[in-house]
């Protein structure tokens, strides 16, 4: 295995046709593995069901934000749209279209409730 680069966003360990085998990203000056290819598709190094999770989480703290109706009530479009991303993430990982459908419209929702709230 390679050592690591210095890049913001690399694409490393060209073994096997050429293929990228991680994608890094630096987050506070470490390099952190965003994405590892196993075989035929790339996987999380976090784990699935921690994004799962974070999807869980931040969709319903969206929904008892937006509950509350008061005046910092915006935020919840904002942490509909991490869960949104958070969902993205996990039907990509899993390859299921039609979530990958349904959160990228929920994504464009968040975006344009955000917006309305909180510009």
């Amino acid at each position: 295995m390679s050592t690591l680069p210095d890049d913001a966003l690399t694409a490393a360990d060209r073994g096997g046709g050429g293929r990228p085998g991680w994608l890094l990203v630096r987050c506070l000056d470490r390099p952190v593995r965003l994405l590892e290819r196993q075989s035929d598709r790339w996987v999380m190094p976090l784990g699935i069901a921690r994004v799962s999770w974070i999807g869980s989480v931040t969709g319903v703290g969206g929904a008892l934000a937006l509950a509350v109706n008061l005046s910092w009530s915006g935020i919840g479009w904002l942490l509909f749209l991490a869960s949104n991303l958070a969902w993205i993430a996990y039907a990509l990982q899993q390859r299921t279209r039609s979530m990958l459908l349904m959160q990228s419209v929920f994504t464009i929702t968040s975006l344009i409730g955000a917006y309305r709230w909180l510009v």
